[in-house]
């Protein structure tokens, strides 16, 4: 090993301060990163919490749904074999509308599927990034 002399070491000394100055800078930007990612983790989770107010708002809709498809399906079983024109006019009408209700939950669900199916996989993804070696689901079902 070669001996060192004082001018190196005060070198070397120098260069080490100048390394400490420069990371406690790092340090000192990157915890006010810290503080902002924290922000928006919160806001993440209040988003999370809403989005599960809506897919229980979604539920009840395909719920209520789903009621009136087997009110208007009795309503055709008796009426229709009884009925005249203004019934089955009645009865089409109610089937219309009906239709109308299915196709907006359908968007509505496709839009959900759509943020939920990415949303999960961005955070499946920061979990496997900001825990190493943690087993991380890949699939949720």
């Amino acid at each position: 090993m070669k001996a060192l002399d004082d001018v190196t070491m005060r070198g070397d000394n120098r260069q080490a301060r100048r390394e400490d100055a420069a990371w406690l800078e790092d340090v000192s930007r990157w915890q006010t990163e810290h503080d902002q990612v924290a922000a928006w983790l919160r806001e993440v989770q209040a988003a999370w919490e809403q989005a599960e107010a809506a897919l229980e708002s979604h539920s009840r809709v395909i719920r209520a749904h789903e009621a009136r498809l087997e009110r208007h399906e009795r309503a055709i079983r008796e009426q229709w074999p009884i009925g005249g024109r203004e019934t089955h006019k009645q009865l089409a009408a109610d089937h219309e509308k009906l239709r109308a209700r299915h196709l907006q939950a359908q968007a509505v669900h496709e839009q959900l599927k759509k943020r939920h199916e990415t949303v999960t996989a961005e955070i499946r993804e920061l979990l496997k990034m900001t825990t190493p070696g943690a087993l991380v689901q890949e699939t949720l079902a």
